[in-house]
This record gives structure tokens, C-alpha cells and sequence, in this order.
């Protein structure tokens, strides 16, 4: 057996063949399912979006950086005075000239002189601060809004994560089914080729009509027809499993299933999973993402209408800026910062009644989310519902066809002797042979269907599927 075990091991590595079971189908189409993919990426999209509301609640700073030159530098014009030293003749009380003084500063005249204000290169360096101080949760609730839009896109991922699983699922035992039903018909074809030879023999012999033998030759060749067809169903199946799975379409595929290898040898027993449906449905209520998000929804909407009334209320800012530049001032060239503080109170006048609408509209728009829960509550417990019978029926129908397929069985043993002997007639072998056929399909697409419905029973109360 390990010696076996060695060797198909050694042949799937270097065959290049990936032999796949359905867990193992899950994980591939997790991995590498573009669907999922956007999802996911949709999922980043909205962590950073609550990150950049993060960011609303600290200062935003902004550093820049000016250089100007001017053509023409303003300037102020006056009038500068004219210095000179002159003596002055002194006379006494009679009026007699007695002398001249000393020398004494005295205007001359005026000389025009233009004073520049500022200087041609003009550089500034300016560091600004903004800082919301009170905005009555205006920000605090925008921060909620964007944390419960990735709350609702973290349920649309896991949501897209269990829907793919299950129609992975579902593929792969549907693939099974097409691949038996086509190695059940193959050895129906082989059988009625083996018949058709016999039918012949005894024709030539006097033995059956040519009517017999013609609808041997119709059932013959309508088997054909219906291999062709699962052909079909089965290539285009597997392409579209191959695109959930990202594998590449001339990538071969071995499909494994104990489930299936059981069935095969006649020797499977299925164990009937009954559960209350009343505890169904009250975990589908509780567990099923899409109502999930619509609770999320309803929160995002009520936050939505409170930062809408609040809109009528002040706010509360302060900014802070400094600047560092050269000239300082009009008669200072030279580097130097000055700083300045302010604190302002700002109250948005709505006119025409825009805020007071929006709010209105908003109010209207949780009720209309309100209805559609409710709706969708009910319609998700109808589904549990409609696939809990399904289970059931399907266990139903299981244990049922494994008995006809018993039954068919030893029917067509029956009328194999009974058709060598001559006591059973081409029309009734035939019609025995199609029995068996469509008993072992029937009994496979049961088992198919209880194992497919099982997981949608997992799908439809909410539970992750595994």
C-alpha cells in the first residue's frame, strides 16, 4: 500500500497533474479568485479611508516656502536739508555793530532723497497649524461613519469569501456528477453494443424482428448523442471551475472524493443531520451578513442625520503660524520669524433651508433601510426554510434510489437470462437496462444534491463554510 501510495505520489509530481479535492478546491479559489481579490482590495480601500478620518482629529500642518523678486522696489520721496556754518553780526542796545559770532549750523537748502520700503529678492519661510477645538462631534462621528463603512465592507468580503467556497462547491460535485453520468453511460454503450450483436445474431437467425433490431440501433445511437452533450456540459464546467481556482485552462485536474469513492463501491451510508429549524432560522437572523450590514447601515445613517443637526450649531477652530523671512521688515534686511495666534468661532448660516432638507432626507432614508431589513429578514427566512426541506428531501431521496438501485440491478440480471432463454424481449431488456441507468443517476445526483445542500444549509444560516 505505501509502496502504491509512493508511486501515484511520484507520477502526480512528475505529470504535472494536480490532483484536487474539495477542501483543497476552497483553498485554491481563496487564494486566487479575482472576485474575491476585488473584494479584498475594496476591503483596503475602506481601512484607509478610516485612517485618513483618523487624521481629522490631530493639527494639519502645512510648511511652504515663498521667493519673490520685484521689478520695482515701492519707495518713499522727501526732501533732505542742506547744512551750512554762517557768523552772525551782534550790535549792542544803540544798535552799533559790535562784531560776529562764532560760526552756526544753519539750512542752506533741500536735497531730494528717495527711502525704499522692502527689498528686490523677498524670501519667506511659513509654518501654519489648524487645529479643530470643538466641532460638536462633527468629527468624532465622520470617524464612526468611515468604521462602519469598513465594518460593512469586512461582511461584503466574508460574504463574497462563503459565496465562492460554495459555488466552488458546488462545481466540483457537479463536475463529479457529469463525469459519472458520462462513465455510466459509456458502459451502457458498451453493453448495448454487446446486445446489438446478439440482436443481430438472432435476426439472422429468425429469432427478432427487424423492428427490435432498429430500436436497438435507436437507443444506440441516441446514447451518442447524449454523451456528446455531457461532453460539453462537463469541458465548459471545467473551464469555468479552472477560473475560480486560477489555474490555466490546459492545466489537468484529478478530482478525488471519499464521499464518491464510497458511492462507487456500494458501500456508502449518508447520516441524516436533523436540526430545529426554529434554531435555524433565529441563528440565520442573527448570522447572515447581509443583515448585518444592514444594521450597519442603519448606524452609518443615524450618525449621518446627527452631524446634520449639529451642522446648525458653531465651531470652535484655531490656527497657528509662523513665518521666518528676510527682509524682517520694511527697514530690517535680515532673517528674523514673528508668530501669530487666532481663535475663531464659526457659524454656518444655511439659507433656504439646504441643512434642514438634507436632514429631512436622511430621516426618510433610514426608515426606507428600516423596511428593506425587515423584508429581507423574512425573504432570508424563507430561504432557510426552502433549504432545510431540500436537505431533507434530498436525504429522502438518497436512501430511497440506493434501494431502486438495487432493485434495477438485479432486474437486468434477471432479463439477461431471461433474453439469452428467449423469455424476455429486446423492448423489455432495453427498457430494464435504461432503468438501471437512470437509477444509478438518480441515486448519484441525491447524494450529489444532500452533500451541495448541506453546505448551502451552512451558507444560508450564516455560518462560514469550511
Amino acid at each position: 500500500m505505501k509502496k502504491f501510495l509512493f508511486f501515484l505520489l511520484f507520477s502526480i509530481i512528475y505529470s504535472g497533474t494536480l490532483v484536487i479535492n474539495y477542501q483543497k478546491a476552497c483553498s485554491l479559489a481563496v487564494e486566487n479568485c479575482l472576485l474575491l481579490k476585488v473584494s479584498s482590495e475594496k476591503l483596503q480601500e475602506k481601512y484607509f479611508d478610516k485612517l485618513s478620518s483618523l487624521a481629522n482629529f490631530f493639527p494639519q500642518a502645512n510648511l511652504s516656502f515663498a521667493y519673490t523678486r520685484l521689478d520695482q522696489v515701492p519707495y518713499f520721496v522727501s526732501g533732505k536739508p542742506i547744512f551750512g556754518k554762517y557768523p552772525f553780526p551782534v550790535y549792542d542796545l544803540f544798535g552799533n555793530f559790535i562784531g560776529l559770532t562764532e560760526s552756526i549750523p544753519v539750512i542752506t537748502g533741500y536735497q531730494i532723497e528717495s527711502i525704499p520700503f522692502g527689498s528686490r529678492n523677498n524670501y519667506l519661510f511659513r509654518l501654519s497649524l489648524n487645529q479643530p477645538i470643538f466641532t460638536f462631534f462633527k468629527i468624532l462621528r465622520s470617524y464612526k461613519i468611515a468604521r462602519l463603512n469598513e465594518l460593512i465592507e469586512k461582511e461584503s468580503y466574508l460574504l463574497a469569501l462563503n459565496t465562492i467556497k460554495k459555488q466552488v462547491i458546488s462545481m466540483f460535485y457537479n463536475l463529479f456528477l457529469l463525469k459519472k453520468q458520462k462513465e455510466l453511460i459509456d458502459a451502457s454503450y458498451e453493453q448495448l453494443k454487446r446486445h446489438l450483436t446478439a440482436c443481430s445474431t438472432l435476426y439472422r437467425n429468425g429469432l427478432l424482428t427487424k423492428l427490435d433490431l432498429l430500436k436497438t440501433h435507436s437507443v444506440l445511437e441516441g446514447l451518442e448523442v447524449n454523451l456528446l452533450q455531457i461532453t460539453q456540459q462537463e469541458s465548459l464546467l471545467l473551464n469555468n471551475f479552472k477560473l475560480f481556482l486560477g489555474l490555466k485552462e490546459n492545466d489537468e485536474i484529478i478530482l478525488t472524493d471519499s464521499f464518491i469513492q464510497e458511492w462507487e463501491k456500494e458501500r456508502l451510508f449518508l447520516k441524516k443531520e436533523e436540526g430545529e429549524l426554529d434554531s435555524l432560522l433565529k441563528v440565520a437572523e442573527k448570522e447572515r451578513r447581509e443583515l448585518k450590514s444592514l444594521v450597519l447601515t442603519k448606524e452609518i445613517i443615524n450618525n449621518s442625520i446627527k452631524i446634520q443637526r449639529s451642522s446648525f450649531l458653531p465651531n470652535i477652530v484655531s490656527s497657528y503660524n509662523y513665518d521666518y523671512k528676510k527682509p524682517y521688515s520694511y527697514f530690517e534686511d535680515k532673517w528674523k520669524g514673528s508668530w501669530n495666534f487666532t481663535l475663531a468661532i464659526n457659524l454656518p448660516l444655511s439659507f433656504g433651508g439646504s441643512d434642514y432638507s438634507k436632514m429631512k432626507s436622511l430621516e426618510h432614508k433610514l426608515k426606507e433601510v428600516s423596511f428593506y431589513y425587515n423584508w429581507s429578514k423574512e425573504l432570508i427566512k424563507n430561504e432557510v426554510r426552502q433549504v432545510y426541506f431540500k436537505y431533507l428531501t434530498s436525504y429522502e431521496n438518497f436512501r430511497i434510489s440506493s434501494n431502486q438501485v438495487k432493485i434495477a440491478q438485479e432486474a437486468l440480471k434477471e432479463a439477461e437470462k431471461g433474453f439469452k432463454m428467449g423469455k424476455v424481449s429486446n423492448l423489455e431488456y432495453l427498457d430494464t437496462e435504461l432503468k438501471l441507468r437512470e437509477a444509478k443517476l438518480t441515486n448519484l445526483k441525491s447524494l450529489i444534491d444532500n452533500i451541495i445542500t448541506k453546505k448551502e444549509l451552512d451558507y444560508v444560516v450564516g455560518k462560514e463554510i469550511n
